[in-house]
C-alpha cells in the first residue's frame, strides 16, 4: 500500500513515551524516555510493509519539532535518530 507520509497524523503518546502513527491496525512508533530536560530516544519500528515510504523521518520530524518548541535536547540512541539528525543539522541546537 503507497501512503503519503505527509497526511498521516503523529500522536504524541506521553504516557507510553512515544510518538506514533496509526495506519489501520497497525502502528509506528518512535520511544523515548524522559532524563530531566531532554528526550532519549531509544527505538523507532514501522511495519515492513510500510517501511521505504517515508513515515520514520514524519516521526523524527514530529518529534524534533517538539523537542524544539519545548526547548528540550534530544539523546538519540538508536540507528534511526542518530542518522535522522546527521541529515537534518538544523536541529544541531536541540541535540546533546
Amino acid at each position: 500500500m503507497k501512503i503519503n507520509p505527509q497526511e498521516l497524523t503523529v500522536k504524541h503518546n506521553t504516557k507510553d513515551e512515544q510518538f506514533e502513527i496509526h495506519i489501520g491496525d497497525q502502528v509506528a512508533l518512535l520511544q523515548y524516555k524522559k532524563m530531566g530536560n531532554a528526550l532519549v530516544f531509544y527505538h523507532t519500528e514501522v511495519p515492513p510493509e510500510f517501511e521505504g515510504q517515508g513515515i520514520a523521518m514524519r516521526l523524527g520530524f514530529t518529534a524534533m519539532e517538539y523537542v524544539k518548541s519545548k526547548s528540550l535536547k534530544a539523546v538519540p540512541r538508536c540507528e534511526f535518530m542518530e542518522a535522522y539528525l546527521q541529515r537534518h543539522k538544523e536541529y544541531d541546537n536541540w541535540v546533546a
